[in-house]
């Protein structure tokens, strides 16, 4: 094997890196999706007079 065919540790590192951040990404979205709606379902329940809601 020549020495220019071997993959370097840094190139290796950054696919890695790569890979990760879009998973950060999505968990991201994921949690804010859910914490709206949290927020809407609290919302519609202290309209409602949901003393627990409102103190939300």
């Amino acid at each position: 094997m020549k020495q220019n065919e071997t993959e370097s540790p840094l190139h290796l590192s950054k696919i890695r890196k790569e890979k990760i951040i879009p998973d950060k990404w999505t968990n991201t979205v994921n949690d804010y999706d859910t914490y709206i709606k949290e927020y809407i379902k609290h919302y519609k329940k202290a309209l409602k007079g949901n003393s627990y809601s409102i103190k939300r």
